[in-house]
């Protein structure tokens, strides 16, 4: 009868052992390795792989943290976006266009070539929002936005400070393409705005 107890509690004991065993292995190392990544993702390390686990209930904890990090990654890129670009016109904004400026400044220093700047302010634009109502004045600056990004290179960039006024950055402009340019844009609003 003893031996039989005896055996019993070895095996019961082997049984407890094997099930930490398997739960360690199974749930607890993968659930540590998803911490270590999401601690790693916290402080700034990006592309820390996400385990594979063998268990659905793990595997489904990975891929929700998966989707949950994908989804903070597009909230974030938004709200660069949103930070850096004004809400009407999608331009860039006071913000990016003081960015691109330093940088072209400093690219243009190393060089030793030059920039350009145009300020632009629509005369009689708060006319057009007392007449016509401010939907059309927000039309109205959406189409002067489309028109200049229209006229100038994809290295141009052209910025909404607000209100009705628009500034261009010509990155490696001499004085002569500034004028040009210049001369360019006002041509873009001899065609009326319908």
């Amino acid at each position: 009868w003893r031996s039989v107890v005896i055996g019993a509690l070895v095996t019961a004991i082997l049984f407890v052992i094997l099930l930490l065993t398997t739960t360690d292995r199974l749930v607890l190392r993968p659930i540590a390795a998803v911490t270590r990544a999401l601690k790693a993702e916290a402080l700034g390390k990006s592309g820390v792989p996400m385990p594979f686990s063998r268990t659905v209930e793990t595997r489904d904890l990975v891929e929700a943290f998966g989707e949950m990090h994908r989804q903070v990654r597009l909230r974030e890129a938004e709200l660069e976006y949103r930070a850096l670009h004004d809400s009407l016109t999608t331009l860039p904004n006071r913000t990016l266009l003081l960015e691109r400026i330093e940088h072209d400044m400093r690219l243009a220093h190393r060089q030793g070539g030059q920039l350009g700047l145009l300020m632009i302010d629509l005369d009689r634009f708060k006319e057009v929002n007392d007449t016509l109502g401010h939907q059309v004045g927000d039309a109205l600056l959406v189409e002067v936005g489309t028109r200049l990004q229209a006229a100038l290179r994809d290295t141009d960039t052209v910025a909404r400070l607000g209100g009705d006024e628009f500034a261009v950055l010509l990155p490696g402009a001499s004085r002569e393409d500034v004028v040009q340019a210049a001369a360019k844009l006002q041509d873009v609003f001899k065609h009326p705005v319908r």
